[in-house]
């Protein structure tokens, strides 16, 4: 016969130790169960109650929040500047880049020309250069330099502008163009450009835009149109599949007043002439450079120094200009002395 070795004390006790730890962990499940069914009852009968109650408690919880981490004195200071910005009347700062983009046909240009009424409604002060005949334009841009040296406070539209700055020439890019889109801010700037296809456009271009607009030209009937404005960085997210809403988008319809507002016959002028004139570099270019540079502290050092590199290559370009012309002249009065001297020899002789 075989006998069972009783078991030893601590044996026992460990055994008896787990029956109870499972005996409680019943229970606890049991509680929850009876806790969770009670709770779905009570929640059926006072829903309305529930949700109330949650909404003034996530309102206290926010107020709090808010009083803790703005402080009284921050919050009166703020309201004190906006009720000073109220009564001086302080204008909507001009600037920002928005790139029309269209087939030909879907009113890209009529979009641009409804763009700057509707930004000359809200500012009369407001001065216009554009490369396609706007009637009330302030200045006609024919070149780039043109752009450089228009105005602050002023809508820069550019019909086109892929013909004129391409994507494959971006690396030939002015540099003084570069720093116009870059500070449009600062020197109150706002560009706004047209192109059929958003990639033909410069890489510079594209970098530094804020909004692109899609335009169309419902049933072909050239009178209602549409305006849909994209943050760029969602437009661009459309090539890699991804789908997105335009921010805003703007209706209208295409009166005669309107259309008899350009002329996009005089666009076929280029705007990728240099000047020669280097009085218009030294006399327009610099002072303006020099302007910029007094206002460094609103500036970025990256800012500086691109600026800086523009006024030392514009001052040898200025002094190379100077060297030829007095060449010239030195040359000139060689060959005049010349002529005077063969004259006296043929005398002589």
């Amino acid at each position: 016969m075989f006998f069972r070795k009783k078991k030893s004390k601590k044996e026992i006790l460990f055994e008896q130790e787990l029956k109870r730890r499972k005996q409680l962990q019943k229970k606890i499940k049991l509680e929850k169960r009876n806790k969770e069914k009670k709770r779905q009852k009570w929640l059926k009968q006072h829903k309305k109650q529930y949700i109330r109650n949650l909404r003034k408690k996530n309102f206290k919880l926010w107020f709090k929040w808010k009083i803790t981490k703005m402080k009284l004195p921050f919050l009166f200071d703020l309201f004190r500047w906006l009720l000073i910005d109220m009564i001086r009347g302080k204008k909507k700062a001009l600037w920002g880049i928005y790139i029309f983009v269209a087939n030909p046909g879907e009113g890209k240009t009529l979009s641009m020309v409804k763009h700057i009424e509707e930004k000359r409604k809200e500012d009369p002060t407001i001065k216009v250069y554009t490369n396609f005949n706007y009637k009330g334009q302030t200045g006609a841009i024919r070149c780039w330099q043109d752009i450089v040296r228009a105005e602050s406070n002023s809508i820069i539209a550019l019909d086109e502008a892929h013909l004129t700055f391409e994507s494959t020439d971006f690396r030939n890019f002015p540099p003084e163009m570069l720093a116009q889109l870059s500070l449009n801010r600062k020197l109150r700037k706002q560009f706004i450009c047209s192109t059929q296809r958003y990639e033909r456009l410069n890489k510079n271009f594209r970098d530094l835009a804020n909004y692109v607009v899609l335009c169309k030209n419902h049933f072909g009937l050239d009178r209602w149109f549409t305006r849909y404005y994209f943050k760029k960085i969602d437009y661009e997210a459309q090539f890699t599949g991804k789908k997105s809403r335009a921010d805003f988008i703007k209706p209208y319809v295409a009166s005669d007043d309107l259309y008899r507002k350009y002329n996009t016959l005089q666009l076929v002028e280029k705007l990728a002439e240099e000047i020669e004139d280097f009085e218009v570099k030294q006399n327009e270019l610099l002072p303006k450079i020099e302007a910029l540079l007094e206002h460094q502290d609103n500036l970025e050092p990256k800012e500086i120094r691109n600026i800086i590199s523009i006024r030392d290559r514009i001052v040898k370009q200025i002094e190379d200009i100077k060297r030829e012309q007095e060449k010239k002249k030195i040359l000139e009065k060689i060959e005049t002395l010349n002529i005077e001297l063969k004259k006296e020899l043929e005398k002589v002789i």
